[in-house]
């Protein structure tokens, strides 16, 4: 029969394998402690988590964290408990006077700051010689950069020999478990602290070796950084998260996998990168400490970010680590500067169609949160040129921004602050401002694998690397490969709506694709053969783009008839010379194999909007003159894919004869 705990009243399963602090805590009644970590076994050192047990009528004094259920009765809060800890909160003020947990904790035990004189470690300290560091360094980490030395009043954490460590891995995880922030890495070791920074946060928030990429991604589990986790790197040490995890579910073996899955078809949606701002070494990005960029902005104000949503200055620690906190001073002059990487000969003459209405945003968020702050926009042109826009523009000017158009010149440093160099074109002069911080407004740019996916997919680019769409009145979302469409800012710079209506395209698209079914790849001889009955031809060139060619190479040496294919060949996308706009396959390889063969027609299959491009490139670069026929281009609708999309019927009626002939 099961034996009964009372714990403050509270009746509860005594259960020896568990102690009175998580029995307590599992009822949601709070004791106090400042040594108890999941990482370590329980030690009681700290003595706060004192409470009073009474079994057989008997009383007496034990440290929750160590004292297993048993049958009986505890006291958690009793004036005897609170006298108790009222005791060892004064003694700790003697110690260390300086922790602040220790400090709220006397204040709600009453304890008397000034009962015992300063022990030897002086009014600075704020260690309670717990152990939690060095226990942790030492049994879990395995590392053994720091230890005890001397013993009772003379006891301190010291390294050995008191030099600096030649072991510490700067893992941190003394200072982590350190219940008073007593410990610092700076006193441990001599080698460079370089905290581990949140791509997702800009790089403003330190993270921890297992993290989720960001909130939305998908998966949405943790992941472990391998190059930095102590286990791989210290002989399977620390396994914290295995012991503390719930579920058992940490895996330190499992790796990354490459998955190969067979589709028809494929939506590229691999977005942009902003523009390194430290290009433009004029606006001293990296330089001056308050120089931000407008992402690391939206991370600031954002509730979850580094300074909880405090529009801060940043400043540095001793370390020369740029960090932001929230206690930090707020700046009285922000300058929002447009078109950083943008609209320049000197890095991309394009507009990036998103900087001026985000940067008017900014300005509105932080008049809205530092309302006696000036802030000042400074554009080349506005271009607000979305549904409530230019509403939102003239709002922006009513709430008291000041804007001024022209070109900001240079930013530099004076006295503390940020001065700006531009120019006030309305008011036609040159101007010199100072401010304490500046924003740029990064424009959009070509991810750094764009050319890489290009080549994968077959699909090209234009002069500035996104992704080029088939056509851009009729064809938006559609490439020059069949079954691959494009959507958002891989194909250019948009805005949040004009992505999401070319995801839905996208979307619409291949749906589309998928209810028409699959055709056996043999109709398209039927299509083709309705073009050799109008005329008398006997050798013949098939070739075509992506998958289309992929499914005519098959058929090189068909005779039926009298049509005999002599050559079938996939146009590879990656390998095409770019003319007109129009990536072409390499001429030289047709003009041979139709001179070899003696090739009285060629047909080429191609997306339907490159037809026409496809029949004036092949007039002027000469195919006219090496034989006397008329090159057929058979028009392919964006979506064909072999096996999964009409390749028969579709191309019914999208015949696109050349309307030259060969002179």
């Amino acid at each position: 029969m099961p034996k009964d705990l009372f714990i403050d009243g509270i009746r509860v399963n005594a259960d020896s394998s568990k102690t009175v602090l998580e029995k307590a805590q599992e009822l949601g009644i709070s004791i106090p402690t400042l040594c108890n970590h999941k990482a370590l076994t329980p030690f009681g050192a700290c003595r706060i988590c004192i409470v009073e047990t009474i079994w057989n009528g008997k009383s007496s004094l034990h440290t929750a964290c160590t004292y297993p259920a048993w049958d009986g009765e505890v006291k958690t809060n009793s004036e005897v408990v609170r006298k108790a800890r009222r005791m060892i909160l004064e003694l700790m003020l003697a110690e260390a006077p300086e922790a602040e947990d220790i400090q709220k904790l006397a204040q709600e035990y009453e304890a008397n700051n000034k009962k015992y004189a300063v022990n030897r470690a002086g009014q600075k300290n704020k260690c309670i010689m717990c152990g939690l560091c060095v226990r942790i360094c030492n049994d879990v980490m395995k590392i053994g950069a720091i230890g005890f030395k001397g013993r009772g009043f003379q006891r301190e954490i010291v390294t050995p020999f008191d030099k600096y460590s030649d072991v510490c891995c700067t893992c941190g995880a003394c200072v982590f478990v350190c219940p008073t922030d007593a410990i610092k890495l700076e006193d441990i070791t001599d080698k460079k602290i370089t905290p581990l920074l949140s791509d997702f946060e800009m790089r403003l928030k330190t993270r921890a070796v297992m993290n989720r990429a960001f909130p939305q991604a998908i998966p949405n589990k943790p992941l472990i950084d391998r190059d930095n986790c102590i286990y791989f790197n210290n002989n399977n040490a620390c396994q914290i998260c295995d012991e503390v995890c719930e579920f058992d579910a940490i895996e330190y073996e499992m790796k990354d996998e490459v998955m190969e899955i067979e589709v028809g078809n494929i939506i590229a949606a691999t977005g942009f990168k902003t523009f390194d701002a430290k290009r433009a070494e004029q606006f001293g990005y990296g330089k001056f400490t308050n120089v931000i960029t407008s992402l690391e902005l939206e991370r600031i104000i954002n509730a979850s970010g580094p300074t909880n949503g405090n529009i801060v200055l940043r400043t540095e620690d001793k370390n020369g680590n740029k960090i932001f906190s929230p206690d930090n001073l707020k700046p009285k002059s922000v300058a929002i500067i447009h078109c950083v990487g943008s609209r320049d000969n000197n890095y991309n003459k394009y507009c990036s169609r998103v900087c001026c209405m985000y940067s008017l945003k900014l300005a509105h968020l932080i008049k809205e949160k530092l309302p006696d702050a000036e802030v000042y926009e400074y554009y080349i042109d506005m271009r607000a040129f979305g549904k409530g826009y230019e509403e939102f523009y003239e709002r922006i000017r009513e709430e008291g921004v000041h804007i001024i158009r022209g070109r900001t010149a240079k930013i530099e440093g004076n006295n503390g602050k940020l001065s700006i160099r531009g120019e006030d074109i309305v008011a036609d002069k040159l101007i010199e401002q100072n401010i304490d911080m500046a924003i740029l407004s990064v424009g959009l740019e070509p991810r750094e694998d764009a050319a890489e996916i290009s080549k994968m997919l077959g699909i090209s680019q234009d002069s500035n690397g996104w992704f080029t769409e088939a056509n851009s009145n009729s064809n938006p979302v559609g490439t020059i490969t069949g079954g691959i469409t494009i959507a958002g800012t891989c194909q250019g710079p948009k805005d949040i709506p004009d992505t999401v209506v070319q995801a839905s395209a996208a979307a619409a698209q291949v749906i589309q694709s998928i209810k028409k079914g699959g055709y056996v790849i043999n109709e398209l001889l039927v299509t083709i053969n309705e073009i050799f009955q109008k005329s008398e031809v006997q050798n013949v060139i098939i070739a075509g783009m992506g998958n289309i060619g992929k499914a005519l190479s098959q058929y090189k040496n068909f005779k039926k008839n009298n049509i005999n294919i002599v050559a079938a060949f996939d146009i590879d996308p990656a390998k095409h010379t770019k003319k007109f706009g129009i990536s072409v396959y390499p001429l030289n390889k047709l003009t041979s194999l139709i001179k070899e063969y003696n090739v009285n027609i060629a047909i080429i299959a191609v997306p339907d909007i490159a037809a026409q491009e496809i029949c004036n490139i092949l007039v002027i670069n000469g195919i006219k003159g090496i034989m006397n026929f008329s090159p057929v281009v058979l028009q392919v609708p964006e979506d064909v894919i072999v096996n999964n999309i009409n390749l028969g019927n579709e191309l019914e009626g999208l015949i696109y004869e050349a309307t030259f002939k060969a002179k």
